[in-house]
């Protein structure tokens, strides 16, 4: 199992931090802060993958956004998007987009 979800949260202000300046999907994209449900899952660390994008919440760190291949595809995971207004913001609709490029193999 990728992780293991906790309880649901209410929405709340979240600062969103790049984790990974490098990487295609996310080099470019300033850090942001919107208001998003904090998704709280424990992540297994023996799955091999790349965190992109992390918060912070009650003293934690929590991956937001991770890729990995996977039997010779890609898979992209991200917990951004609960409302609406998630989608007003320009990184987050640019790592959409670039998502979508990385996985067709077109970024």
């Amino acid at each position: 199992m990728l992780f293991r979800s906790r309880q649901q949260q209410p929405l709340t202000l979240l600062d969103y931090r790049i984790a990974d300046r490098q990487h295609a999907i996310t080099s470019n994209i300033d850090d942001f802060t919107i208001e998003e449900e904090p998704y709280l899952f424990d992540f297994d660390p023996f799955i091999n993958s790349t965190i992109l994008l992390e918060y912070s919440y009650a003293n934690t760190t929590y991956p937001a956004m991770w890729v990995k291949s996977y039997l010779g595809g890609k898979v992209a995971y991200m917990s951004v998007g609960h409302n609406a207004d998630s989608f007003k913001n320009k990184s987050i609709r640019k790592i959409i987009r670039r998502t979508g490029l990385w996985a067709c193999d077109r970024l």
